[in-house]
């Protein structure tokens, strides 16, 4: 392998790893978005946001007359918000699109605090699909509906929780160019 090659391999890697540390899920993309956008102006691109978030990366080609290519990926996962706390127990709204499994009673997920502790719950069950959509979304492997119920683990002195809380379950797909 040479070294231009080895070098795009390890700095692909390198920032794998540190997007994966961000707890993500949809409408809480804030911190990729930012890591992303400052990576790419100490690389010298020119970045800009749109109104929804995204993070637009232009590098400027060597013939302006060329139409331009765009990678595009997520930087978001499915997951879900904390609505209402009452005690340990906790209403959480589906994002994103997620699975059955996400709403199956015993399913461990990660509720992560406003100090971005991650503390352990356990989904007690969710709401019954209502409706001919969210039926036949469940018969294609999606929950379907968006009110899910945990019990966190252990007795936290909490407070509100209004950060998203991120499922603990193998359903996230990574997309490389």
């Amino acid at each position: 392998m040479d070294s231009r090659t080895e070098l795009i391999q390890c700095t692909s890697f390198e920032i794998l790893s540190d997007l994966a540390k961000f707890p993500v899920t949809s409408y809480w993309e804030d911190a990729p978005a930012a890591y992303l956008r400052d990576r790419a102006k100490r690389a010298g691109l020119e970045v800009s946001m749109d109104v929804w978030g995204n993070v637009l990366v232009k590098k400027p080609g060597t013939d302006h007359r060329s139409p331009g290519i765009a990678f595009v990926a997520h930087m978001d996962h499915p997951g879900y918000e904390v609505v209402a706390q009452r005690g340990d127990q906790l209403v959480l709204k589906t994002l994103g699109g997620v699975g059955v499994a996400a709403g199956t009673e015993g399913a461990t997920i990660l509720v992560i605090d406003a100090c971005g502790r991650r503390l352990k719950a356990t989904v007690t069950g969710a709401e019954k699909a209502e409706g001919k959509l969210q039926k036949t979304r469940e018969l294609a492997g999606w929950l379907g509906t968006d009110t899910v119920y945990a019990k966190l683990d252990r007795d936290h002195d909490l407070g509100r929780l209004p950060r998203p809380v991120v499922p603990d379950l193998p359903d996230c797909s990574l997309m490389t160019i």
